[in-house]
């Protein structure tokens, strides 16, 4: 709530998660401030947890990766991807670049590991504050590998900016 999280690395995001079994159950909230990636994925979820963002903004060359977990966006939140536009690649466990405000990988990821869970999606922004915004790639984008079914319950958008 309030203040900046970065990085002294451009490339490692401020928020960083792990995807092993023993790491579920994870609660993240932000409620106010920034979290800002220079040149690389602000937050990498890719644990079965809750990652809740009641307000602030949340920047990055990719805003958010999920894949696995729960993503509640509400409020006045601002989540912005300004990086150059790349296609998602089928095998990476480690957060890169797309372009995308949120991108959600539904996929197993590098060598089949699979990730903890599902992952479901709800954006129920206040309409005159939230946005999810890309300047050159996706909002938001769903990928899965072209090995596994994805892992995407649900993505729910009720209401903001997109």
């Amino acid at each position: 709530s309030g203040g900046l999280v970065t990085t002294g690395d451009p490339l490692v995001p401020p928020i960083y998660g792990d995807r092993e079994p023993w790491k579920e159950g994870t609660k993240i909230t932000i409620s106010g401030g920034s979290v800002r990636s220079l040149e690389g994925v602000a937050i990498y979820h890719p644990q079965d947890g809750d990652l809740n963002i009641t307000g602030g903004t949340v920047w990055g060359a990719t805003g958010i990766v999920m894949k696995s977990g729960n993503l509640d966006i509400s409020g006045p939140s601002h989540i912005y991807g300004d990086g150059n536009y790349a296609e998602p690649v089928d095998y990476w466990s480690e957060p890169f670049s797309t372009g995308d405000a949120i991108l959600i990988f539904g996929g197993a990821g590098e060598l089949g590991y699979e990730y903890a869970g599902d992952i479901t999606v709800n954006i129920h922004n206040s309409e005159e504050a939230g946005q999810v915004t890309s300047s050159q790639g996706y909002a938001i984008r769903e990928f899965s590998d072209t090995t596994t079914d994805t892992r995407t319950s649900s993505i729910k958008i009720s209401s903001g900016l997109i």
